[in-house]
C-alpha cells in the first residue's frame, strides 16, 4: 500500500498529475496479500500461524487463549484473530466474557448474496467496458449493482475466452432477494 501511495506522490511531483482511483486487486486475488501477511508473520515470531480452522468456543486459559474446533480438536495460543462475523464472533466468546458477546451480537449485518456468472465470449458478443453499475438505494431493485469482472481484471478473473460477471443480490431493502 504504501508503495502504491509513494508511486503516485513520485508522479505526481514529475508530471503535475495524479493518477486516478481505480479498483486494482492483485492477480492472485486478495487472497495473496493474506498469504504474505501470515508469511511474514510466521518468520516474524518463528513458529506456524494457524488459519482456516472452524471454532466453536475460545477460553482464556492460563496465560493464553483455547480455541476449541471441530469434534475434539483444540489448540493452545498466546494470541487468536477471530475473522468470522461477529454473530459467530458472539459465539466464540459467550462463555469467556459476555459482555463482549452481547456487544458482538448487537451488530446488524446486511444480507447480500454475489450471484456469479459466466459465459463463454461467444455468448456474450456484448462485453460492457467499465466497472459495471450499482442501482440506486431507494430503487429497492433485486439486484444491486453487477461487476463486470473482465473490464475490472483484465485475464485474471476468468479462463481465456470467458467473461465473468458478478452481481450483488438483497442488501437493506431486499433481505429476501438474498434467501
Amino acid at each position: 500500500f504504501k508503495g502504491f501511495l509513494k508511486a503516485n506522490k513520485l508522479k505526481r511531483r514529475l508530471t503535475g498529475k495524479s493518477t486516478p482511483q481505480r479498483m486494482w486487486s492483485f492477480p492472485g486475488g486478495l487472497r495473496v496479500l493474506v498469504e504474505s501477511l501470515v508469511e511474514a508473520l510466521e518468520q516474524s515470531i518463528g513458529t506456524k500461524v494457524l488459519t482456516g480452522v472452524n471454532i466453536q468456543s475460545i477460553q482464556r486459559h492460563d496465560n493464553g487463549w483455547r480455541i476449541h474446533g471441530e469434534g475434539k480438536d483444540s489448540w493452545d495460543a498466546d494470541v487468536v484473530i477471530d475473522t468470522s462475523p461477529a454473530y459467530r464472533q458472539a459465539e466464540h466468546v459467550a462463555d469467556t466474557n459476555l459482555s463482549l458477546a452481547k456487544d458482538l451480537g448487537g451488530i446488524r449485518y446486511n444480507k447480500i448474496a454475489v450471484v456469479v456468472l459466466g459465459f463463454r465470449k461467444e455468448d456474450a458478443p456484448r462485453q460492457p467496458e467499465g466497472f459495471g453499475y450499482i442501482a440506486p438505494q431507494n430503487s429497492r431493485r433485486d439486484v444491486l449493482g453487477v461487476q463486470w469482472c473482465n473490464s475490472i481484471y483484465p485475464g485474471q478473473r476468468a479462463p481465456e475466452g470467458h467473461v465473468l460477471w458478478r452481481a450483488l443480490c438483497g442488501g437493506t431493502n431486499r433481505a429476501d432477494v438474498a434467501e
